[in-house]
């Protein structure tokens, strides 16, 4: 099994995103503070239902003034 496409929005520092994926290797890179291990967090939030970093699920969501 494998994941074709995701879409985040609103996620940690991440406004929004659509990325599709290829079916065997994806790289993720860029600088630090850019998202990369949010984008990570959420796919295992997708996945598993809980992140490794948060217990209660409002640490996820960004409140906008």
């Amino acid at each position: 099994m494998y994941i074709k496409k995701i879409e985040v929005n609103q996620f940690r520092n991440i406004d929004h995103i659509n990325i599709s994926f290829h079916e065997k290797k994806n790289i993720f890179y860029g600088k630090n503070a850019q998202g990369k291990t949010n984008l990570l967090e959420a796919i295992l939030l997708c996945l598993n239902g809980y992140s490794h970093r948060e217990q209660k699920n409002i640490g996820f969501i960004r409140i906008l003034p």
